[in-house]
């Protein structure tokens, strides 16, 4: 099951606008994300199992990663390339473009993700004795 909806994305979160027809294409690469630095603890556990705060910041974490995408273009997420440049209203970035570093991956991961998910205990990366 999707961790947020299109709804969830525009209406509560309220992101950078998306056209509703390419959301399922920006959502399932941010669940990827979502997934490959909480070690798939959502996906094998499911959404629901978690409490209601977890369940929140896991959703704005998608909705952040999402945004991220729309902003900077899913290019992000397979090449680890940043954009030389983007406007987002009257504000045009010029960052100089390169690589992402970390096999693409650092910067393919937005910094609100991170923030939503590091009270949850989610990014935990240690390993529980048996």
């Amino acid at each position: 099951m999707a961790y947020i909806d299109y709804k969830y994305y525009s209406e509560q979160y309220v992101g950078e606008p998306l056209d509703e027809e390419a959301f399922p294409r920006y959502l399932r690469r941010a669940e990827e994300v979502i997934d490959s630095i909480t070690r798939y603890a959502v996906k094998q556990k499911g959404l629901a199992s978690f409490d209601d705060f977890v369940q929140e910041q896991v959703k704005t974490a998608t909705a952040a990663q999402i945004e991220y995408y729309v902003i900077n273009g899913l290019e992000v997420a397979t090449d680890g390339k940043l954009p030389e440049s983007f406007t987002v209203g009257k504000v045009s970035v010029t960052t100089g473009g390169g690589s992402a570093g970390n096999g693409g991956r650092s910067n393919a991961v937005a910094p609100k993700v991170r923030a939503a998910l590091e009270q949850t205990g989610l990014l935990n990366r240690g390993v529980g004795v048996c």
